[in-house]
């Protein structure tokens, strides 16, 4: 159990130094600060995907909290654990800062960070205002060959005893059937929905970043250019203004 243990913290924090690494070469400069304030400053829930932990969600959380949103970032256990217990988690979340609130909060999800996002705003649409997802695949098999062997790679590490990582029965059995059920069936959470894709990602290629329901918008660079890039964050920006200029109108 101590060896499983080990391994564990070991992978983790090669998931860290890996995200970091990778964060400190944008293909597109980072934006700075944006002076803009949103239509209406509220709270903000940013949800990391695989691999993320807080460094690598900042230039997003940042970039959020400059236009007077109160930002909260989840992490846990960099996306890489079960799927069933990472939503059951967050929606809790959710719903308790809604009620410490006193309003709906904004939903932003990268990577499987929007998966999970996707479902809890399904289970709890009273508390979420908006939510937008950036490079989330919506076909659980929708990832590049190259990341769906990691994350299968993490699954069978994780299947062997591996504490911390989700397994084969959260990808196949019954353990997170529930989640993959909330996961595609077809939107209608009321909710205002926008899907962020990058056309030139190779991690969630092409539609599988897109699901019905939400509107669509499509910026330059990568994966990760996701969460560093002035194109992509505005997108962000405009998806929750727009979601509290209609709730304002309403």
């Amino acid at each position: 159990m101590a060896s499983t243990t080990r391994t564990g913290r070991v992978l983790l924090g090669a998931m860290e130094w890996a995200g970091q690494a990778a964060m400190r070469r944008p293909a597109e400069p980072r934006p700075g600060p944006d002076t803009t304030r949103a239509a209406e400053p509220g709270p903000v829930v940013v949800v990391g995907g695989f691999f993320a932990t807080a460094p690598v969600m900042a230039p997003l959380a940042e970039g959020l909290t400059a236009r007077g949103h109160e930002v909260r970032t989840v992490v846990e256990g960099a996306a890489a654990g079960c799927a069933r217990r990472a939503t059951d988690s967050l929606t809790r979340e959710v719903e308790a800062l809604a009620v410490r609130h006193g309003r709906p909060v904004h939903l932003v999800g990268h990577s499987r960070g929007g998966q999970f996002a996707r479902v809890a705003t399904a289970r709890v649409p009273r508390s979420v205002a908006s939510l937008t997802t950036l490079g989330t695949p919506f076909a659980l098999y929708g990832l590049g060959s190259v990341a769906l062997g990691i994350g299968g790679a993490v699954a069978v590490a994780g299947s062997l005893g591996v504490p911390g990582l989700a397994t084969l029965t959260c990808l196949l059995g019954d353990c997170c059937r529930s989640y993959r059920a909330d996961l595609t069936d077809p939107w209608a959470a009321g909710v205002p929905y926008t899907t962020i894709t990058g056309a030139d990602d190779r991690t969630v290629p092409g539609a599988a970043g897109h699901d019905e329901g939400s509107v669509q918008v499509a910026v330059p660079g990568g994966h990760l250019d996701l969460l560093t890039s002035a194109r992509a964050h505005h997108a962000v920006a405009e998806a929750i203004d727009r979601a509290a200029l209609a709730a304002r109108a309403a």
